[in-house]
């Protein structure tokens, strides 16, 4: 057959053993539902071709060698071949010719546990898919940018404490003169303690119950 030609978008060799077939396809499929072309042994290696032939096709042609880890991959034989063809490759790992996805309990040693793997254990299908085609990205950098990790003089009790006393009618307005240097005290005292909130929270319930009458 003819493996179709690499693209910018990527043309994966998925490396499985038996055992791990399901994860293999899977992976395939959300790997081609998003446009990319993947070589899967189940898929394509067919009946009169010479499966030799075709391994040594797929490790030489393919832009990318997906290893499917597991215990049953870390101990079978043929495997090693397969994600050792991809290492010869790209030994430093810049261009990510090999690139391990972790779907068993299990602990790549020597050459092999040098590589960053997608660790898919555990998860859910939503979760693990969103994680593989992250992690095939060239870079990780999030699509919306991140919150701002400094302190905020505000809190979530302040800033609501705020919004009641915008919104406070008038009427209210008279009957809170008398604890207005209550609330005043409050406020400052708060501002000046490690955590403010259980003072911010009293000013807040002061101010409604003038509120409520």
């Amino acid at each position: 057959m003819e493996y179709p030609a690499p693209s910018t978008r990527g043309h994966y060799f998925i490396s499985y053993n038996q055992a791990d077939r399901a994860w293999a396809e899977w992976i395939g499929w959300m790997l081609e539902a998003e446009g990319h072309t993947v070589v899967v042994q189940a898929w394509d290696f067919r009946p009169g071709q010479d499966f030799v032939f075709e391994m040594q096709r797929a490790t030489q042609e393919s832009r990318c060698t997906i290893a499917v880890l597991s215990d049953a991959y870390l101990k079978a034989s043929f495997t090693q071949s397969e994600w050792a063809a991809a290492f010869a490759q790209d030994p430093q790992g810049r261009e990510r010719k090999l690139v391990p996805v972790r779907v068993g309990p299990c602990q790549p040693e020597g050459m092999l546990g040098q590589r960053i793997y997608i660790d898919l254990v555990g998860l859910d299908q939503e979760v693990a898919h969103a994680r593989l085609l992250d992690a095939l990205r060239e870079r990780g950098k999030p699509e919306r940018p991140p919150a701002f990790p400094g302190a905020s003089t505000a809190t979530p009790a302040a800033g609501a404490t705020a919004q009641a006393a915008a919104s406070t009618p008038p009427s209210a307005v008279a009957r809170l003169a008398p604890e207005t240097a209550n609330l005043d005290a409050m406020i400052r005292r708060g501002l000046d303690e490690t955590d403010p909130r259980p003072w911010i929270d009293a000013a807040a319930a002061l101010l409604g119950r003038a509120v409520q009458g």
